[in-house]
């Protein structure tokens, strides 16, 4: 099983987000399981919360085990981690400006806008900065980068990682240029601190977090 559960993950995570196949069955199953029909924001919150849930379970413990890396000089490691962030805003707007792009709502986030409008917020906070956060840098950092360098080239696997990351969030250009500057900074974090899941999972915490906060409050 610990050879094969990287694969299995990877096989979960693209059939519940790339291709929701996993997310077709659930919705065919719940009402007739649980007898009752559900919302679109709920069901949306109970496949992420299915596929957070899987995922804990088979990396929980890699997860946990990573947040030791903080109590050695956290304050150090917190502020490291605000550095990267407030640089990814400031690259992101230097690339907006070289190419031209306006600085409009990407189509990601107009959908993450909606969902938030349709839940309560503590619940959208968490599903979204807690759960989809661990579940994206147990994917994209602790698989694509911890587990495949060990078999490729880690340059071929943080450039794997990446371009899955930012592919995963918009195929389309100019909105993909949003999430370069991001997932660079998250991944600078992850080899910085020799390929930790917890100071990634901060950077990710704190950009989705201070995202959904922004997201609530706008008209």
């Amino acid at each position: 099983m610990k050879k094969t559960k990287p694969f299995f993950m990877l096989v979960i995570y693209f059939f519940s987000v790339v291709i929701p196949i996993f997310s077709v069955v659930v919705r065919a199953l719940l009402p007739h399981v649980l007898h009752t029909t559900f919302s679109e924001p709920a069901l949306i919150g109970i496949e992420y919360t299915l596929l957070f849930c899987i995922t804990m379970s088979l990396y929980g413990k890699d997860v946990w085990d990573s947040f030791a890396y903080l109590k050695q000089k956290p304050f150090k490691k917190i502020f490291f981690v605000l550095f990267l962030y407030i640089s990814s805003l400031l690259l992101l707007f230097v690339l907006l400006y070289v190419l031209d792009i306006p600085p409009e709502q990407t189509e990601n986030n107009q959908i993450v806008l909606e969902y938030i409008k349709s839940v309560p917020f503590l619940w959208a906070l968490i599903l979204i900065s807690v759960f989809g956060a661990i579940v994206e840098e147990v994917v994209f950092r602790h698989i694509m980068i911890g587990h495949f360098s060990k078999k490729i080239p880690t340059f071929l696997a943080v450039s794997l990682s990446m371009t899955c990351f930012v592919l995963l969030h918009s195929f389309h250009y100019p909105e993909l240029v949003h999430y370069i500057p991001l997932t660079l900074m998250i991944t600078t974090s992850y080899l910085v601190s020799e390929k930790n899941m917890s100071i990634s999972f901060l950077f990710h915490f704190i950009n989705n977090a201070i995202s959904v906060i922004a997201l609530y409050h706008q008209p």
